[in-house]
């Protein structure tokens, strides 16, 4: 298969990215929230310990407040404005850049997780389209849709997907020096054990897993994820065996979830992205979106700004939320005294996208079995 065949099989029309994009803004007004970097500012700068390779590393101290009153606001800015199609292509960028910029120090207390593709999504998406359709801009006169490149649509998106890749291969390479291919070891019970003993993480699935010793189970479970994670990247080379590994993968992160309360949500977020959105359109009638529909969803977005911009506003100046600006269901879910609001809000995320993701498994078999029965029958129907 030739290099350009691959690249081309990553298309993905700009009508389907500009809904991923109203998704990807929403999934963070209402459940993730965005990040504040003002809390830094307080800390004592004895803790500060950055990364080597990082921007943080240039500097030998944590910057004045005022700076991360900046970074906090450019974000807001610019994800308001990617949102609502304004400029989309900069202030994606832009905004994937204030969040490098702000995670930079905030990785530098010695911890660094492992959400980093959602932020850094809009940088590749941005330039790929998913501004083209549902921006504010509709309503100016003599208004003109740019045109996307076809060749630069699909090598983003191949790009991103190597990304998504590459994050997972760390990983694998990390666990595979940390001795997990040795038959001895058990590396999945080992952190288990250590995230319920050390931590304190219970979950779903950890008083059912405590007392469990069979070795082959558990080593059943290192290879696995070893497979899985190693084998993302070289899945890229087929759009279709991305999409099984991608699959797996929501499976994976459930499982991590229940098991470890370890919510990897940036990659649920980002999975979105490579779904089949033909198939999708054939399910659902998209098109009515952004026909019929498309300045009434906009209208729709312009009061969510607003209303979220005031909201995150408002806490900003209250410092009532130094480490995120809240989703509005976990702010909601707040309001009511409801008990690890956000946690809440994730695991009713976790629960949607497999909900989706079964859904969307079920599609495929049904046109695989459509397809066959046509083939077997010479294209006529049985009826």
């Amino acid at each position: 298969m030739r290099v350009n065949d691959i690249i081309k099989e990553y298309y993905i029309d700009p009508k389907y990215l500009s809904i991923y994009r109203i998704l990807y803004c929403c999934i963070v007004m209402f459940i993730i929230g965005l990040p504040s970097y003002t809390w830094i500012s307080g800390s004592l700068n004895y803790l500060f310990d950055p990364p080597m390779f990082s921007i943080a590393a240039l500097f030998d101290k944590f910057p004045a407040p005022w700076f991360f009153i900046i970074i906090t606001i450019l974000n807001l800015s610019f994800f308001m404005l990617m949102f609502l199609g304004v400029g989309t292509r900069w202030t994606s960028l832009f905004f994937s850049i204030t969040c490098i910029l702000g995670h930079n120090f905030w990785y530098s207390f010695g911890k660094i997780d492992h959400l980093i593709l959602w932020y850094l999504a809009p940088a590749f998406l941005g330039f790929a389209g998913w501004g083209k359709y549902f921006s504010i801009n509709i309503f100016k006169k003599n208004y003109l849709l740019h045109e996307v490149r076809i060749n630069t649509n699909a090598m983003l998106i191949l790009l991103f997907a190597l990304s998504i890749g590459f994050s997972m291969f760390t990983s694998a390479a990390q666990k595979i020096s940390g001795g997990w291919l040795s038959w001895s070891g058990e590396g999945v019970r080992f952190n288990f054990l250590r995230n319920y003993l050390s931590l304190n993480r219970n979950n779903l699935l950890t008083e059912p897993l405590l007392g469990l010793q069979n070795h082959l189970f558990w080593k059943f479970m290192d290879y696995a994820a070893l497979v899985l994670e190693f084998g993302f990247i070289l899945s890229t080379i087929r759009i279709s065996y991305f999409r099984l590994f991608i699959t797996v993968g929501v499976i994976f992160h459930i499982l991590v979830l229940l098991m470890f309360n370890i919510p990897f949500y940036s990659n649920l977020i980002v999975y979105l992205i490579f779904i089949d959105w033909k198939l999708l359109q054939s399910k659902w009638g998209l098109q009515i979106l952004y026909h019929a529909q498309e300045r009434l969803i906009v209208k729709m977005m312009v009061c969510l700004s607003v209303l979220l911009t005031s909201l995150w506003g408002l806490l900003l100046i209250n410092k009532t939320y130094f480490f995120t600006f809240p989703g509005l269901l976990e702010f909601v879910l707040g309001i009511f005294s409801i008990p690890n609001s956000f946690e809440v809000s994730l695991s009713l995320f976790f629960l949607l996208v497999f909900i989706f993701t079964v859904y969307m498994v079920y599609c495929h078999i049904e046109l695989y079995i459509k397809k066959n029965n046509k083939i077997y029958t010479g294209g006529h129907s049985n009826v």
